[in-house]
């Protein structure tokens, strides 16, 4: 019964028995109990009555009693309640002003040695770090170029194999140090990050708050964590956390602050996590090769290599951003050049490289002389010198990852023809070791002593992959009369007399993708060469006459303008498809044009079915 109900039948009782005396004030006990007697249901007695009140009285008192004990205990609970919410809201806010405090600004070091924003960068599609900082903490030893246009990098410093110990043995023992080309920004002299990561095993961590570190192997703090870890707190100030099974990713541990770590992980995030999620890295102390020896190189037969004139590191082309090359397998960037005393100039780019591959290109590094006879007899003649000029064409292979040389060297004295054959016979044994085609570039027979008579095309075969018979510039750009580029028949005489020295499958016949316009004037003559892809700009405002030169196998067009007679031998797919007639006639292995630049795609597409049919 509850506390209600027994209040009720209290005062219910209560008001019975009141009104029970007031009716018989006097009544004895004897009518009291005839009374009681005479009903069919029992009445009970005074006393069981006031035994009764008394027991409901104790139980109201004891229901009570109990209540107030019960809301006693729940005042408690709710006092208890309130100062735990209370607690807790204090103890989140102390946690949120703790996190808020540590520090979430952008790191930006090597190692543990603090570094400028500035000092790492990427900028078109590379990581540039600033040349400074290289000198004075990575390797002291490097140093500046005297024209200050690129650093020498000592090898001394450096632990590295190539692919082959033969080839490894012959560069350490034949220089001391290679140059690397910088890259100004901003003012400031740049070496493209590259070159760290593979000369002394560096790599960068960087983050999307500008954050960066750049770190080797050893580093202590390089750890390794879930990619799906939980970060306690970003630079956004929230949770980050990726569901799912994760895989270890390195990171880099910059910061500790009690129980949390700060770190910037390989896949860019940047925050503190709890450092028990941090794990060791094992490290991995086996010396990786510079490169590795490559694949052997089969050709689709005939093939086509186009040469790609670069001036200078600054104007390396991004090759994304430029046209499709159909029918072209290898590009072969002019980048490598002899200066004094055997030392060969670098303007090679990783980019490019980078670019190349990934769209299916082989690329065959270019050596030039610099067409200087001088620094080209020193060279070849004195074994110091030659062995430098070996050595270094063996490093820039491997470190560049050329798939072939082509040594590009022109007007040398006819005294240097039996050093020349040398020179091209030491090298190619070396470059055999890291699988790497060798190509070397010829005029035609019967030239200048300086052009075509120093050439021993016999013995130069023998040592080569490939030859490449420039067969252009029979009127070259100061001839004192003006003709054609390359005549058909001239370009025809020139092959059958090669291939009397040069298998057929080893020459391939070098095409002109140029032309001069020659402009004569009171008796003199002066010309200026422009690409395939040039000539309709040239004579859209012109009232030029064309015509087909019989005795030359080409088009012919001439204009007058401003007191000027105006004469081209054209370029185009009538001469195109006659060079590349000769090329199956003849089983040649294929074609090199000069230059990429001076085509467009249509032009490249010609030549790709011309070749196919």
């Amino acid at each position: 019964m509850d506390e209600k109900n027994i209040d009720l039948l209290i005062k219910k009782r209560s008001e019975e028995i009141r009104k029970e005396r007031e009716e018989n004030p006097i009544q004895t006990q004897e009518e009291s109990n005839q009374k009681i007697g005479a009903k069919e249901t029992a009445c009970v007695s005074q006393r069981d009555i006031d035994e009764t009140l008394n027991t409901l009285n104790r139980v109201q008192k004891r229901s009570l009693l109990w209540k107030v004990l019960v809301l006693i205990l729940v005042v408690a609970l709710n006092v208890l309640w309130f100062k735990n919410i209370s607690l807790q809201k204090d103890l989140e806010a102390v946690q949120a002003e703790k996190l808020n405090l540590l520090d979430l600004s952008p790191v930006h070091a090597y190692n543990d040695i603090s570094l400028e924003t500035s000092d790492f960068i990427v900028q078109d599609q590379r990581q540039w770090i600033k040349a400074d900082v290289v000198i004075k903490h990575i390797d002291t030893s490097v140093h500046y170029s005297n024209s200050g246009t690129r650093v020498y990098v000592p090898l001394a410093s450096i632990k590295f194999d190539l692919e082959s110990p033969e080839v490894t043995e012959y560069v350490k023992s034949n220089i001391v140090d290679i140059n690397i080309p910088i890259m100004e920004i901003n003012e400031e002299k740049y070496i493209d990050f590259e070159v760290l990561r593979k000369l002394y095993g560096l790599e960068v961590m960087t983050a999307l708050d500008g954050s960066f570190v750049i770190y080797d192997e050893n580093y202590e703090y390089l750890k390794q964590v879930d990619s799906h870890v939980r970060f306690e707190i970003t630079r956004h100030n929230m949770d980050e956390y990726l569901e799912g099974e994760g895989t270890l990713v390195d990171a880099v541990v910059v910061k500790e602050y009690e129980d949390l770590s700060k770190i910037i992980t390989k896949n860019g995030r940047t925050g503190y996590v709890k450092s028990r999620v941090v794990k060791p890295r094992i490290l991995d102390y086996s010396q990786e090769p510079l490169n590795v020896v490559r694949e052997d190189f089969k050709p689709e037969e005939p093939f086509h290599v186009t040469w790609n004139q670069v001036s200078s590191y600054r104007n390396n082309p991004n090759i994304e951003s430029q046209e499709d090359l159909p029918g072209v397998s290898i590009l072969s960037p002019t980048w490598f050049s002899l200066n004094i005393n055997g030392i060969v100039i670098n303007e090679s780019d990783f980019r490019y490289m980078r670019q190349a591959h990934d769209s299916g290109y082989y690329v065959w590094g270019l050596f030039s002389n610099s067409f200087n006879p001088s620094w080209t007899s020193d060279m070849l003649n004195e074994e110091v010198y030659r062995k430098r000029a070996i050595a270094q064409i063996l490093f820039y292979t491997a470190l560049y990852d050329l798939d072939g040389v082509n040594i590009d060297y022109e007007n040398m004295y006819l005294d240097d023809k039996e050093a020349f054959t040398r020179f091209i016979a030491e090298l190619s044994p070396l470059l055999k070791s890291q699988n790497v085609v060798l190509s070397i570039d010829v005029t035609v027979p019967g030239g200048s002593d300086q052009y075509s008579l120093v050439l021993d095309r016999f013995n130069l075969g023998k040592h080569v992959d490939y030859m490449m018979l420039m067969a252009y510039d029979e009127h070259w750009g100061s001839s004192p009369i003006s003709g054609p580029v390359a005549s058909i028949p001239w370009v025809e005489k020139g092959l059958t007399r090669t291939l009397e020295e040069v298998p057929s499958e080893k020459l391939l016949l070098g095409i002109p993708l140029y032309m001069r316009i020659w402009i004569e004037s009171n008796g003199s003559v002066t010309s200026k060469a422009i690409g395939i892809r040039h000539l309709e700009g040239v004579l859209e405002n012109q009232d030029y006459q064309a015509s087909y030169d019989e005795e030359n196998g080409v088009n012919y067009i001439s204009y007058e303008s401003d007191g000027k007679d105006y004469r081209i031998w054209v370029e185009d797919e009538v001469s195109l498809q006659k060079r590349i007639d000769f090329v199956k006639t003849y089983n040649l292995g294929g074609i090199a044009t000069w230059s990429k630049q001076f085509a467009d795609e249509e032009t490249w597409s010609f030549i790709y079915d011309a070749l196919r049919d």
